[in-house]
């Protein structure tokens, strides 16, 4: 086992024996025992990165619910993980990285840079127009999730100096 995995495992362990602990020698009622142990063996976990954070922030709803906690039953715990918007959020970054991926933000970059004729005030008008296009029928959160890459793509080609109210105009 690698020495790192035995670091971690060690914390979760003593992160575990403090919950229990608290648990046991807190005098409230059990089920705020039951959170603030969640909430101690959580956050030693999130403080140290001893589990990678996905995995401690997945435990929270399925400890939670595994303990008992009165109206926690798995599917209340875990509704929060299926709400439309996060998988709204899901489907624009998956779009934005295929982008970048195949280098098309790349190629949508120079292409408005050359359609300007290297005015990149212009430039900056085009990735509004794109995005406004695209917002027609993928959502708003979608499009700027793709946009992204290709208007930091557009940053690059700026100079400070020269462009300094079109850089201003591209951050805002």
């Amino acid at each position: 086992m690698p020495k790192g995995n035995l670091k971690g495992v060690a914390i979760t362990l003593v992160a575990a024996l403090a919950a229990y602990i608290l648990y046991a020698v807190l005098p409230f009622e059990a089920n705020a025992n039951k959170g603030l142990a969640i909430l101690l063996f959580v956050a030693i976990l999130w403080f140290t990165e001893a589990v990678h954070i996905t995995v401690t922030a997945i435990m929270v709803p399925i400890l939670a619910a595994v303990s008992g906690i009165p109206e926690m039953d798995t599917k209340a715990a875990l509704s929060s993980f299926a709400d439309p918007i996060i998988f709204i959020f899901f489907g624009g970054f998956a779009l934005a990285t295929a982008l970048h991926i195949q280098k098309l933000d790349r190629k949508i970059a120079l292409w408005l840079i050359s359609l300007s004729g290297g005015n990149m005030m212009l430039a900056v008008l085009l990735i509004f127009a794109v995005t406004a296009f695209l917002s027609m029928w993928i959502s708003n959160t979608a499009t700027a999730a793709m946009m992204l890459p290709l208007a930091l793509g557009m940053m690059d080609h700026l100079d400070r100096q020269k462009d300094r109210k079109t850089f201003v105009f591209v951050l805002c």
